[in-house]
């Protein structure tokens, strides 16, 4: 899963904390976004994705993850079903699960939450 904000840093009540890292769409463009146009955009790419993953396999999201994933090289924890699991995040494997460096040892996680460790 993931969140959208849409409504700018200034319209919503956040502590400190989180308020730094806050990016709301309307921020991002000249044009505000309504709620309907960015449901109707998702739907949108989410079939596409869909077709291009049921005529190609993973491989095409898993190229254009290892472009996009901003995880990559930084120190990480994982809360899964095994337990916390904690690492250097270093991609997905060719089944999509998250790869996680600890020393020597290369951990995957399937599902779960992760957290970057600032």
């Amino acid at each position: 899963g993931y969140g959208l904000n849409l409504k700018s840093a200034q319209n919503v009540v956040l502590n400190d904390e989180i308020k730094s890292l806050y990016v709301g769409m309307n921020e991002l463009s000249d044009a505000p976004t309504s709620i309907d146009a960015c449901i109707e955009l998702i739907l949108e790419e989410l079939e596409a994705g869909i077709a291009t993953w049921s005529q190609e396999g993973l491989a095409p999201t898993l190229d254009y993850w290892k472009s996009a994933d901003a995880l990559n090289g930084k120190t990480v924890q994982a809360q899964s079903g095994d337990g916390q699991i904690r690492g250097t995040a270093c991609g997905l494997d060719s089944e999509g699960r998250l790869m996680l460096k600890d020393g020597e040892t290369l951990k995957v996680v399937d599902s779960g939450e992760v957290f970057e460790i600032r």
